[in-house]
């Protein structure tokens, strides 16, 4: 897909933000000092960059005329991720950010990651190998113990013990990352960003 007129908007100094709505809907905004200048909404997210191009190219049209008129009103979507790695990134909750820095484009891929320790961390606790153990991640260190559900069935319970400085102990287990892409191209920032390795924000 030719994002020609996304990628005009971006080098005029533009940024770009992506995200799912509630709906299930995958929305893409430009703005620029502020204000928006295109918009994109579709439940998949190609069609919906190619909704954002094409109101681009039509000098900001009002929401009534292009959704209702030129394309339906679409209610809802869904979050079942489609073919691409872009919509798969969208549909469990990730956000997406472009934007121009000096001759390249910059793409910035945003989530909640969670930590979860590997299968040779807890199997042998659940299993009764060992009655606790620790793990650490990210600096933090957690105490892994065994706990036996209502139903009979085994499994492991998690504690924060120790935080590094400077990090707070409500991102022990639940924190934000961010993937970034730098490229000539929206595209290639895009790429670039999907195999980045994840940086705790």
């Amino acid at each position: 897909m030719n994002l020609q007129n996304v990628q005009e908007a971006l080098s005029a100094g533009a940024t770009m933000h992506a995200f799912r709505s509630g709906g299930g809907l995958r929305v893409f905004r430009i703005e620029k000092d502020q204000e928006e200048v295109g918009y994109g909404e579709h439940p998949n997210a190609q069609d919906a960059l190619a909704h954002l191009e094409l109101w681009l190219q039509e000098d900001n049209p009002t929401y009534e005329e292009f959704y209702g008129g030129k394309f339906p009103h679409y209610l809802t979507g869904n979050n079942t991720p489609g073919s691409c790695k872009l919509d798969a990134w969208l549909s469990k909750g990730g956000t997406l950010d472009s934007f121009k820095v000096g001759k390249s484009v910059v793409v910035e891929l945003h989530e909640w990651a969670t930590a979860t320790p590997p299968d040779e961390v807890t199997v042998p606790v659940v299993s009764g190998e060992k009655p606790y153990t620790t793990w650490e991640n990210r600096g933090y260190k957690f105490m892994i113990t065994p706990v036996t559900f209502a139903n009979g069935a085994r499994g492991y319970r998690m504690a924060t013990t120790s935080v590094p400085r400077h990090k707070r102990f409500s991102d022990s287990t639940f924190y934000k990352i961010v993937k970034r892409g730098h490229g000539s191209t929206f595209w290639e920032a895009l790429e670039s960003a999907l195999v980045a390795e994840e940086v705790e924000k």
